[in-house]
């Protein structure tokens, strides 16, 4: 007898985490955003050693960016604690054609905050996973991301972040969302993320691949504190070049200006010189 099997996954890009610390720590208050992302769904059949056709349908979803709404409130509820549908619908149309079918999750930051999910925080994930259900992803798969930000003292920071779905009821509940990078090679030759990315083009480039082996060495393990300082330097010659290029293009955009200036003047002296002749 044939089985079907169903394998739900969740993953983050590491640069999504890492950008959207950043949006949030840079800016004075407390944080809300959409999680960005896109599901691959992959079927196959296995025939086991039974002579059984099974199918297993493999479902990733993939967050790979953020949008902060800075105004939230403003933008998106009619109170505290209830969305405004208009607001949103209008929103929505303000943003990109189907941007909407890209919004798997929302997020909140806070600092020096338990990673717990309020009572706020419920009623806003019901909402929006009830909204987005017929739009990107079904409401039991929607996320709701927590980040916050300890520190002691003036050097130790720590981030830290926690994603929640609702899987049964409305209750929300802890889920494993695993952290790949853009260039983690099962994903990308099973094709189970969808990358955009031509991974194999970035690897032959030759300007990528001459700052990689500046910082990192030919294939050589180095510590740490070595890698930092290679890409120091790296990023140093680089802003140095770009500097350089930037300068080059002011001075001859100063020199593309200063000979249109003459060429004015020269206009302007054949027709003034024109209208000082005397009629015949």
């Amino acid at each position: 007898m044939s089985r079907e099997y169903y394998n739900l996954r969740f993953v983050v890009t590491t640069p999504t985490l890492s950008i959207t610390e950043y949006n949030c720590l840079k800016e004075s208050c407390n944080q809300i955003g959409f999680l960005i992302g896109d599901k691959k769904i992959k079927v196959s059949n296995v025939i086991t050693d039974e002579s059984l056709n099974n199918t297993i349908t493999e479902e990733t979803i993939c967050v790979h960016a953020s949008y902060p709404l800075p105004d939230f409130y403003e933008q998106l509820c009619s109170n505290p604690l209830q969305i405004d549908y208009k607001k949103l619908k209008y929103f929505l149309q303000k943003c990109p054609e189907n941007y909407e079918k890209s919004i798997v999750g929302w997020y909140r930051f806070r600092r020096n905050a338990v990673l717990s999910p309020s009572i706020a925080d419920i009623r806003f994930h019901a909402q929006l996973s009830n909204i987005f259900d017929k739009m990107s992803v079904s409401t039991n798969k929607f996320l709701f991301c927590m980040f916050n930000h300890n520190y002691i003292g003036s050097m130790d920071h720590k981030f830290n972040h926690i994603f929640y779905r609702c899987d049964t009821g409305k209750c929300l509940n802890p889920v494993k969302v695993d952290i790949v990078n853009l260039s983690t090679k099962p994903f990308i030759e099973d094709d189970n993320l969808g990358y955009k990315t031509n991974i194999n083009l970035i690897d032959n480039c030759k300007a990528y691949t001459d700052t990689i082996n500046k910082v990192f060495g030919n294939g050589k393990d180095q510590c740490s504190k070595v890698s930092v300082y290679n890409m120091r330097t790296a990023l140093i010659e680089e802003m140095n070049k770009m500097v350089k290029r930037i300068v080059e293009n002011e001075q001859e955009v100063i020199k593309l200006n200063a000979s249109i200036e003459e060429k004015k003047k020269e206009i302007e002296k054949k027709n003034n010189a024109k209208s000082c002749v005397p009629k015949n």
